[in-house]
């Protein structure tokens, strides 16, 4: 463990001792991303985020900190072990939600994203329109009227001589 991931020797606060702003923003967190994963078509139930805290005994359940580092008020996020991004992903579950620090969630979402998009490189996207295609080249139409120098019919036309 790093330095700043050391269990704290401060005991992790119950759900009761949680200030009701942060209860509020938390249960509105839940409501958004619950809504967020609808829209993309994947599973998408609803999920208590006191039973999450009482689970979760009130620690971040993070690959680095399994539950020994208290979760901060202030600081939680609503995290998804298993991106919601992906093909097959369980979606907006009770299996696939925890309470996470922001700095966990930060720096698992980097590779994650990384990843998703390595994934997608070859997928077309339907939901995309064709741009218009440039023309080609530095081939540009010409003003009404212009007669180009090498045309015979240009004023200045040089005539071969024999």
């Amino acid at each position: 463990m790093t330095p700043d991931r050391t269990p704290e020797k401060r005991k992790p606060l119950t759900w009761a001792e949680v200030p009701d702003a942060e209860k509020a923003r938390l249960r509105d967190r839940e409501a958004a991303q619950r809504r967020e994963t609808k829209k993309r078509g994947l599973p998408a139930l609803p999920v208590s985020v006191e039973g999450l805290w009482l689970v979760q005994r009130g620690m971040c359940t993070c690959n680095e900190c399994r539950g020994e580092v208290p979760l901060v008020v202030g600081k939680i996020v609503i995290a998804h072990p298993h991106f919601r991004a992906g093909k097959g992903s369980p979606g907006h579950v009770p299996t696939n939600v925890s309470l996470w620090l922001e700095q966990c969630n930060k720096r698992e979402a980097g590779p994650e994203t990384s990843a998703m998009w390595k994934g997608r490189r070859f997928e077309p996207d339907l939901t995309r329109t064709k741009a218009k295609a440039k023309p080609k080249g530095s081939f540009r139409k010409p003003p009404k009227g212009y007669v180009s120098p090498l045309s015979k019919d240009h004023p200045r036309y040089r005539k071969g001589k024999m």
